[in-house]
């Protein structure tokens, strides 16, 4: 007469849903973690650059038109990760060995878009800044904390590639 109040649960014999491999984990993030390197690595060199009194207009148009929509792509690239990621964890079953895995590769996911929120915010919008005001002839300088933090970046996703590289073999 009425319907049930709770869901049917699976038998307990049934199989668990398939969780995607660890090459299939690594194969989707490290593409877009080695292109987040790559972008750490290009602002890095136009920090670099910009140290330098001269204004060179090309840095500001290559930060405009190139680095800035690649930061973008990989922003929106590693949230559709992160999203796969959680629905591949909350299909897994507590006692799957594969959910460690998937645990570990959404923290390098979550620690990835947090380097990228503070990449397309702090660090671009600094360098953007500065190259603004050399562009109007002002001698600005980029701050301590935007060269700081470009380095520790660069450590963090050379120890990240690593990471997900040695997953493929655990």
């Amino acid at each position: 007469e009425s319907a049930p109040l709770a869901p049917s649960l699976p038998s307990p014999n049934s199989l668990p849903p398939k969780l995607p491999s660890r090459s299939r984990l690594v194969s989707s993030l490290l593409p877009i973690c080695l292109r987040l390197k790559s972008l750490v690595s290009q602002l890095d060199h136009i920090a670099n650059q910009i140290s330098d009194v001269n204004f060179n207009e090309r840095i500001l148009e290559k930060l405009k038109s190139v680095i800035f929509p690649s930061i973008c792509s990989v922003d929106i690239d590693l949230k559709e990760t992160n999203k796969w990621i959680s629905s591949q964890m909350d299909r897994s079953r507590v006692n799957d060995p594969s959910l460690c895995v998937l645990i570990d590769f959404s923290k390098y996911t979550k620690e990835m878009i947090r380097i990228v929120e503070d990449l397309a915010s702090i660090i671009y919008e600094n360098i953007e800044k500065v190259l603004e005001y050399r562009e109007r002839g002002f001698n600005e300088s980029l701050s301590h904390t935007t060269l700081y933090s470009l380095k520790q970046m660069r450590v963090g996703l050379n120890r990240a590639v690593n990471l997900i590289n040695s997953r493929t073999h655990a």
